[in-house]
Protein backbone atom coordinates (compact mmCIF):
# COMPACT_ATOMS: atom_id res chain seq x y z
CA UNK A 1 0.00 0.00 0.00
CA UNK A 2 2.59 2.50 1.02
CA UNK A 3 4.50 1.76 -2.90
CA UNK A 4 1.04 2.87 -4.22
CA UNK A 5 0.94 5.57 -2.23
CA UNK A 6 4.22 6.77 -3.31
CA UNK A 7 3.53 6.16 -6.92
CA UNK A 8 0.28 7.95 -6.73
CA UNK A 9 1.89 11.32 -5.28
CA UNK A 10 4.86 10.75 -7.98
CA UNK A 11 1.86 10.96 -10.80
CA UNK A 12 -0.05 13.96 -9.03
CA UNK A 13 3.19 15.64 -9.07
CA UNK A 14 4.41 14.64 -12.60
CA UNK A 15 1.18 16.33 -13.52
CA UNK A 16 1.59 18.90 -11.32
CA UNK A 17 4.62 19.48 -13.14
CA UNK A 18 3.48 18.91 -16.71
CA UNK A 19 0.94 21.43 -16.20
CA UNK A 20 3.01 23.95 -14.55
CA UNK A 21 5.18 23.70 -17.98
CA UNK A 22 2.14 23.61 -20.63
CA UNK A 23 1.22 27.05 -18.77
CA UNK A 24 4.60 28.76 -19.20
CA UNK A 25 4.63 27.40 -22.93
CA UNK A 26 1.51 28.58 -23.37
CA UNK A 27 2.26 32.25 -21.33
CA UNK A 28 5.65 32.42 -23.94
CA UNK A 29 2.71 31.67 -27.22
CA UNK A 30 0.88 34.37 -25.87
CA UNK A 31 3.34 36.91 -27.40
CA UNK A 32 5.36 38.13 -30.17
CA UNK A 33 8.55 39.64 -31.08
CA UNK A 34 8.48 42.92 -30.02
CA UNK A 35 6.34 42.03 -26.17
CA UNK A 36 10.07 39.19 -25.92
CA UNK A 37 11.82 41.46 -26.59
CA UNK A 38 10.49 44.26 -24.40
CA UNK A 39 10.17 41.38 -21.66
CA UNK A 40 13.91 40.41 -21.66
CA UNK A 41 15.01 44.10 -21.89
CA UNK A 42 13.56 44.69 -18.45
CA UNK A 43 15.94 41.91 -17.12
CA UNK A 44 18.84 44.68 -17.76
CA UNK A 45 20.91 42.02 -18.60
CA UNK A 46 25.09 42.31 -18.78
CA UNK A 47 27.30 40.41 -20.66
CA UNK A 48 30.58 38.73 -18.97
CA UNK A 49 33.70 40.44 -19.72
CA UNK A 50 36.11 37.07 -19.69
CA UNK A 51 38.20 38.34 -22.37
CA UNK A 52 41.90 40.08 -21.64
CA UNK A 53 43.40 42.20 -24.05
CA UNK A 54 47.19 40.53 -24.47
CA UNK A 55 47.92 44.27 -26.06
CA UNK A 56 46.11 46.57 -23.65
CA UNK A 57 45.81 44.01 -21.02
CA UNK A 58 41.70 45.45 -20.13
CA UNK A 59 38.83 43.16 -19.86
CA UNK A 60 36.32 42.86 -22.79
CA UNK A 61 33.50 40.44 -23.45
CA UNK A 62 34.00 38.04 -25.69
CA UNK A 63 31.61 36.40 -28.53
CA UNK A 64 30.81 33.30 -25.88
CA UNK A 65 29.91 35.79 -23.28
CA UNK A 66 27.89 38.08 -25.53
CA UNK A 67 25.83 34.08 -26.64
CA UNK A 68 25.58 33.70 -23.33
CA UNK A 69 23.54 36.62 -22.70
CA UNK A 70 21.72 36.95 -25.61
CA UNK A 71 20.82 33.15 -25.44
CA UNK A 72 18.82 34.01 -22.03
CA UNK A 73 16.21 35.09 -24.33
CA UNK A 74 15.41 31.86 -24.63
CA UNK A 75 13.25 32.17 -21.51
CA UNK A 76 11.12 34.31 -23.99
CA UNK A 77 10.67 32.81 -27.26
CA UNK A 78 13.60 34.50 -28.65
CA UNK A 79 16.64 33.24 -30.67
CA UNK A 80 19.03 34.58 -32.84
CA UNK A 81 20.54 34.18 -35.89
CA UNK A 82 23.76 35.39 -38.07
CA UNK A 83 24.44 35.32 -41.55
CA UNK A 84 27.42 36.77 -43.79
CA UNK A 85 25.87 38.99 -46.51
CA UNK A 86 27.70 40.31 -49.44
CA UNK A 87 25.70 44.13 -50.79
CA UNK A 88 26.92 45.96 -53.43
CA UNK A 89 30.23 44.09 -53.41
CA UNK A 90 30.88 44.73 -49.58
CA UNK A 91 30.78 41.73 -47.07
CA UNK A 92 28.29 42.25 -43.63
CA UNK A 93 27.19 40.37 -40.66
CA UNK A 94 23.48 40.51 -40.56
CA UNK A 95 22.27 39.64 -37.26
CA UNK A 96 18.53 38.50 -37.01
CA UNK A 97 16.55 37.91 -33.92
CA UNK A 98 13.19 35.66 -34.14
CA UNK A 99 10.37 34.86 -32.26
CA UNK A 100 9.32 30.96 -31.83
CA UNK A 101 5.26 31.99 -32.01
CA UNK A 102 5.73 35.02 -34.32
CA UNK A 103 6.73 35.62 -38.23
CA UNK A 104 8.24 39.26 -37.75
CA UNK A 105 11.62 39.58 -37.32
CA UNK A 106 14.24 42.27 -36.27
CA UNK A 107 17.50 42.76 -38.05
CA UNK A 108 20.84 44.95 -38.25
CA UNK A 109 23.74 44.37 -40.42
CA UNK A 110 27.35 45.05 -39.65
CA UNK A 111 30.45 45.99 -41.96
CA UNK A 112 33.09 43.61 -41.96
CA UNK A 113 36.27 45.49 -42.39
CA UNK A 114 39.90 44.35 -42.18
CA UNK A 115 42.91 45.33 -43.57
CA UNK A 116 44.22 42.03 -45.42
CA UNK A 117 41.12 40.20 -46.83
CA UNK A 118 43.39 37.58 -48.00
CA UNK A 119 44.35 37.17 -44.08
CA UNK A 120 41.98 34.64 -42.88
CA UNK A 121 42.68 35.55 -39.15
CA UNK A 122 42.13 39.37 -39.40
CA UNK A 123 38.86 38.70 -41.38
CA UNK A 124 38.02 35.81 -38.53
CA UNK A 125 39.02 38.75 -35.90
CA UNK A 126 37.04 41.09 -37.73
CA UNK A 127 34.01 38.47 -37.95
CA UNK A 128 34.70 38.24 -34.33
CA UNK A 129 33.73 41.61 -33.44
CA UNK A 130 31.15 42.04 -35.69
CA UNK A 131 28.90 39.43 -34.06
CA UNK A 132 29.74 40.40 -30.57
CA UNK A 133 28.85 44.16 -31.12
CA UNK A 134 26.03 43.17 -33.45
CA UNK A 135 24.26 40.95 -30.91
CA UNK A 136 24.92 43.77 -27.89
CA UNK A 137 23.21 46.04 -29.79
CA UNK A 138 20.35 43.92 -31.09
CA UNK A 139 19.38 42.86 -28.13
CA UNK A 140 20.34 46.05 -26.29
CA UNK A 141 22.44 44.53 -23.18
CA UNK A 142 25.92 45.94 -22.11
CA UNK A 143 28.87 44.19 -20.51
CA UNK A 144 30.64 43.85 -17.08
CA UNK A 145 33.54 45.59 -18.50
CA UNK A 146 35.10 47.85 -15.60
CA UNK A 147 37.44 49.46 -17.58
CA UNK A 148 35.72 50.33 -20.62
CA UNK A 149 37.07 53.28 -21.99
CA UNK A 150 34.57 52.98 -25.26
CA UNK A 151 37.79 52.01 -27.73
CA UNK A 152 39.98 55.06 -27.21
CA UNK A 153 43.35 53.28 -26.13
CA UNK A 154 43.05 51.09 -29.03
CA UNK A 155 42.73 54.60 -31.31
CA UNK A 156 45.84 55.62 -29.41
CA UNK A 157 43.41 58.36 -27.42
CA UNK A 158 43.84 58.55 -23.38
CA UNK A 159 40.12 57.19 -22.86
CA UNK A 160 39.92 60.22 -20.31
CA UNK A 161 37.49 63.06 -21.67
CA UNK A 162 39.09 66.33 -21.90
CA UNK A 163 37.36 68.50 -19.37
CA UNK A 164 37.90 71.92 -21.71
CA UNK A 165 35.60 69.64 -24.10
CA UNK A 166 33.20 68.40 -21.83
CA UNK A 167 30.42 71.21 -22.08
CA UNK A 168 31.01 71.87 -25.79
CA UNK A 169 28.48 71.00 -28.19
Amino acid sequence: MNINNDNEANNMESKHLKAHNEQKRKDSDEYGLWTALHKYQSLGLKSKATGVNPHFGNQYSTLEDCIECANKGIEFGLFFTQHVDNIEGNTYLRTVIRHINDTETTSMIYPITCKDISNPQQIKSSLTYAKRTSLQTIFGFGSDMTDDDDGNSASGKSGKPDPQQSNKF
